[in-house]
């Protein structure tokens, strides 16, 4: 009986770290990117891998150092909503071997130009 127990505990710790890690990246209900601003979308969507500030600290995500020269807000907007179209077509992005995800179809047109204007500001920053 003790294996059983073992078993089901394992289980059980097993999905409270991918329901925390699942709502740590944004899931867990809907959030209303309407009403918020580029940074908190920015917040809620890439700093994870990106970091808060562009640098990508953790290395999961490309920095956004000296990238300002490729990118203006249509080219931006056009990658968010499909990254590995537009990766192909975009010498400092072809050499990389990963792409990010497309932004959600959630998120409304005007929040994903609030949310380019913010990263373009972290460029310009980081030039």
């Amino acid at each position: 009986m003790k294996p059983l127990l073992v078993t089901f505990g394992i289980l059980g710790l097993l999905l409270a770290i991918t329901a925390g890690a699942f709502m740590a990246m944004g899931g867990g209900g809907a959030v209303d990117y309407s009403t918020m601003t580029g940074a908190e979308v920015y917040g809620k969507l890439c700093s994870q891998c990106h970091g808060g500030r562009g640098t990508a600290p953790n290395g999961s995500g490309n920095s956004y150092v000296g990238k300002r020269d490729y990118w203006d807000k249509e080219s931006l907007l056009t990658y968010i909503a499909d990254p590995r179209s537009v990766k192909k077509k975009m010498p400092h992005l072809a050499r990389s071997k990963r792409a990010m995800n497309p932004i959600p179809r959630s998120v409304p047109t005007a929040a994903r130009e609030r949310l380019v204007d913010h990263v373009i500001q972290l460029m310009d920053a980081l030039k």
